[in-house]
């Protein structure tokens, strides 16, 4: 069942211990999960997590799978562009037995280097997606990517917990605005209580803005943690979508797409691909 955030505390109370609260290890070796995730929607969450996959893939050196877990509204095939053939849906039918080529028969291609697991093209199939489920998604995905990058639907549900619970770096985007920062507020107070590390936290302040009156200080000292990255607003971002190019393909000189491969790079550690290289993933797309 959908919650609307914040959780209701009888439900964060039944979470069960995540793979990176403290005092426990992880046991899958190879790929890093990275769940994008906001307490309000409108905070341009899936841009962020659609170009930080871009960012990850490094050019097309690295493998990185996109996961649309929006499964009621999903938005990442509208955004790129894509004909929603197969989807996370498909692997309803194999739950427990899904091996890497099961996987493989279900994920898009996009670009070199990046493959989508895109929502269901139903909102109903939602409810016959279990957590369980999602976590063995996740986990057979990081043996096959470098990089799995999770956008979620800014809800606390069963399956965002499961991604969550999986992830080995949280990016949490907030917006310059009273309602999101306040949201993102209560956010990082149930991460406290469910124990996330607070290392693993990357606090994105999206969409930007020095003339709406909020300097950084004020809105790190509402959120009582350092902001990690900082966006700046720009119409070229709605541009983009609406193009359905990611501005990091587009325009990667661009200082939204410097700030995302700042976040890719430096925050998350991934050797990033150069402006050219990113536009290379353009012309070759455009091959496919």
């Amino acid at each position: 069942m959908l919650r609307a955030w914040p959780p209701c505390a009888h439900f964060v109370r039944s979470v069960p211990g995540g793979l990176h609260r403290r005092g426990k290890s992880a046991t899958v070796k190879d790929g890093k999960v990275v769940t994008v995730y906001a307490a309000k929607g409108g905070c341009g969450k899936t841009t962020l997590a659609v170009n930080l996959a871009l960012a990850l893939a490094g050019g097309g050196d690295r493998k990185v799978c996109l996961v649309d877990l929006d499964l009621t509204l999903g938005d990442i095939a509208l955004s790129l562009q894509l004909t929603p053939e197969r989807t996370i849906a498909d692997a309803v039918p194999v739950a427990d037995r899904i091996d890497e080529t099961g996987l493989r028969t279900m994920v898009t291609p996009f670009c070199p280097g990046v493959d989508v697991l895109l929502a269901p093209v139903l909102p109903t199939v939602a409810e016959k997606i279990s957590r369980d489920l999602v976590t063995e998604i996740l986990y057979l995905a990081r043996s096959i990517y470098d990089y799995v990058v999770v956008d979620t639907p800014p809800l606390f549900n069963d399956h965002v917990v499961a991604a969550l619970d999986s992830s080995h770096q949280y990016v949490l985007v907030t917006a310059p605005t009273v309602t999101s920062m306040k949201n993102t507020r209560v956010l990082l107070d149930t991460f406290d209580y469910l124990d996330y590390r607070k290392e693993n936290r990357l606090i994105v302040l999206n969409r930007a803005d020095p003339r709406i009156g909020l300097s950084h200080a004020d809105i790190e000292r509402v959120l009582r943690m350092p902001l990690t990255t900082t966006i700046p607003a720009s119409r070229e971002v709605s541009m983009s979508i609406n193009q359905g190019v990611p501005i990091l393909m587009a325009n990667p000189t661009h200082p939204v797409s410097a700030a995302i491969r700042e976040l890719a790079g430096t925050r998350i550690g991934a050797e990033v691909a150069t402006p050219r290289g990113l536009k290379a993933m353009l012309a070759r797309r455009g091959k496919r």
